[in-house]
């Protein structure tokens, strides 16, 4: 409370001493000018006074009875379903590993031959380097091990 005083009483001080700092350059411009900078530093005061203390039940006070209430829910939800095993969760149909790039989902990534998984993986690399703009001159190739040998 200390800090809100002071503040107030910097600015009225400042107000009140700004015509003498702005006379000679200003001359009767001053009113209007002093009209404005008061407008607007007091302005920034009420501003300050006002989201000072967001916890109440004020009008411009933050609705935390709301936020509390939606996580509680949130949490009753969360705890009420059952908690899948790792293989349940790994092989379930929303689960889409590639995507946006392949929308498959795990049992049809398993009856994939391996180029067309490779495809899959080059073309999810290419999509998180134009997402992520690392280095987007750089060419996306399989490694040279991944390749088939040629005779």
């Amino acid at each position: 409370m200390a800090y809100s005083i002071h503040l107030h009483i910097s600015v009225w001080l400042y107000i009140l001493s700004l015509p003498f700092q702005i006379i000679g350059t200003t001359g009767w411009w001053t009113l209007a000018v002093l009209g404005l900078g008061s407008f607007c530093l007091l302005g920034i005061l009420s501003v300050a006074y006002e989201i000072e203390n967001p916890f109440g039940y004020d009008e411009n006070d933050l609705p935390l009875d709301d936020f509390c209430r939606v996580m509680a829910l949130e949490i009753d939800m969360i705890l009420g379903s059952r908690i899948l095993t790792a293989e349940e969760w790994i092989y379930a149909e929303s689960n889409k590993p590639f995507a946006p790039t392949s929308m498959s989902t795990p049992s049809t990534l398993l009856q994939k031959s391996k180029e067309e998984l490779l495809e899959i993986l080059v073309k999810t690399k290419t999509s998180h380097q134009l997402l992520t703009q690392t280095e987007p001159n750089e060419k996306l190739e399989t490694s040279t091990r991944d390749k088939p040998k040629a005779d």
